[in-house]
């Protein structure tokens, strides 16, 4: 038996939605039955969900406070499995199937994706709806949604004293007792973002900071927190062409893990791809911090168009900046692309960069460009009047560093404080500038160094001709643009 224990604050014009998506679920075992608690409802709440729904079990209250409700719901519940639901929010009728057959041996609670208006990749809060769930990740990352079906031996008291922040709370109940979690990499119910909710009103957001102190105290949460990190670590995933030798890559870096936060940003709709990161991934133990962030989106890597393809990584770079600079925030972003094999020193010979030059943002290594041309990832750029006019590159020199306008995110370090700043656009044929190269002159335009350091030398994979290319085959390459009589941008190129 599923118990489904919703909860009601004057949110009758929802309850159509709420209590008939659970009716009208695609499951027939286990049975399930659903109750609704009426929480000081004035609206005539309880009255319709009698009237309309007859088979649901309908109480009232007069707690005002939500914990209090989910609670008592609890407390006339039979079912051996428990799904708390918002009155506000729409399941979808496939939600409670989906979420009972992911249940096997061991598993504790089970989670899905959900949608939420406010968590578009360009503004969101990187919370559980695309997060993956580990013993590691838990300790640290107490964000989750709203929604938990649980086993009947976890303890199922919500703590009253809380206004909001009542999901974090229960993530922390389950992890730190020990529970093992499951994600269901579905989306599977609607977070109804309305005019009456705690969250437009501003009603939850004056408490989040002393409630989120509550929390942390509760649970002494100050112990599992790294005590100490200095840099994130990003790995852009999107493929699985050289996995292996990426993870080889990074296990090889020498670094102190335990100073690090790793973010793992997969691009992708693939379970076997986000899988076998997950397993590779866990092979390299010691972070300070792991976070496993999946868009479940059809990234762009062979996609023709080139704005639409270097946007679509950029928007969410943006997210990968506003994280490190405010969640968990670090001084520094070291950043390797999945199809980029770097050397062991490559972080210590690119942070002596930000460290001996305070106006150093950005120190990269070089990694030849896959295209026809094959040239370095990096350039100096030409202006006039505003438009970039050319582009030039340079052979592999070998040894040493020089200033750059613009370089590839293949691999680099970077001050967080500045990069969280740069401006993300691109500009198609014939310039074709994506919007690494433009973000990091957004930065030099600024007044902020990019350098490029020679004794970091990268090998990029060929996925055409299945080899790696290292920055010593490279060619000068040098680029004019000019519009012609119909003002039309064109271009001529040079190879030295």
């Amino acid at each position: 038996m599923i118990s489904v224990i919703t909860t009601f604050h004057n949110q009758k014009q929802f309850v159509d939605e709420c209590i008939g998506g659970f009716i009208n679920q695609h499951i027939d075992t286990p049975e399930y039955e659903i109750i609704a608690v009426c929480d000081s409802c004035t609206d005539g709440t309880e009255d319709y969900i009698r009237e309309n729904y007859p088979d649901v079990k309908v109480y009232s209250v007069a707690f005002k406070n939500a914990p209090m409700s989910r609670n008592y719901g609890f407390d006339r519940s039979v079912g051996d499995f428990i799904l708390y639901f918002d009155g506000d929010d729409i399941p979808y009728e496939n939600m409670l199937v989906s979420m009972y057959n992911a249940f096997e041996h061991g598993i504790d609670f089970v989670y899905s994706r959900f949608e939420h208006p406010d968590f578009g990749l360009d503004k969101q809060k990187l919370g559980l709806s695309v997060l993956e769930f580990d013993a590691e990740f838990g300790k640290v990352y107490p964000q989750c949604n709203g929604i938990i079906m649980t086993r009947r031996d976890i303890d199922p008291r919500w703590d009253p004293y809380l206004t909001c922040c009542q999901d974090a709370d229960r993530w922390y109940a389950l992890v730190y007792g020990g529970k093992k979690g499951k994600h269901v990499r579905q989306v599977l119910w609607n977070y109804r973002v309305h005019d009456g909710s705690m969250w437009v009103n501003g009603e939850a957001k004056k408490d989040v900071k002393a409630m989120c102190e509550y929390i942390d105290n509760k649970y002494g949460v100050e112990q599992y927190r790294p005590k100490r990190i200095e840099t994130t670590l990003v790995s852009l995933i999107s493929r699985d062409t050289v996995l292996m030798e990426y993870m080889d890559s990074i296990n090889k870096l020498d670094i102190d893990r335990s100073t690090f936060s790793w973010f793992i940003y997969i691009d992708t709709t693939s379970e076997d791809l986000v899988d076998k990161v997950k397993i590779l991934s866990s092979q390299i133990k010691g972070w300070g911090l792991k976070r496993i962030f999946v868009t479940w989106a059809h990234n762009k890597t062979e996609a023709t168009d080139f704005v639409g393809r270097g946007m679509h990584i950029a928007n969410h770079l943006t997210t990968i900046f506003h994280s490190v600079s405010t969640i968990y925030p670090t001084k520094y972003l070291f950043m390797i692309e999945d199809d980029t094999l770097v050397p062991p020193n490559a972080y210590q010979l690119l942070l002596r960069h930000l460290i001996d030059d305070d106006m150093c943002a950005v120190a990269t290594g070089i990694e030849m460009s896959r295209s026809v041309s094959k040239h370095l990832g990096i350039c100096h750029l030409v202006e006039d009047e505003g438009e970039i006019v050319g582009r030039r590159t340079i052979k592999d020199q070998k040894a040493g560093w020089i200033d750059v306008d613009g370089c590839g995110w293949y691999c680099w370090v970077g001050r967080v404080n500045a990069i969280k700043d740069a401006e993300m656009k691109c500009e198609g044929h014939p310039k074709n500038l994506g919007p690494d190269t433009l973000s990091m002159y957004s930065l030099r335009k600024k007044g902020w160094n990019i350098i490029a350091d020679f004794d970091v030398p990268c090998k990029h994979w060929d996925p055409v001709k299945e080899e790696w290319l290292t920055p010593d085959q490279a060619v000068g390459l040098s680029i004019s643009f000019y519009k012609d009589n119909q003002g039309i941008w064109n271009h001529d190129t040079k190879i030295f």
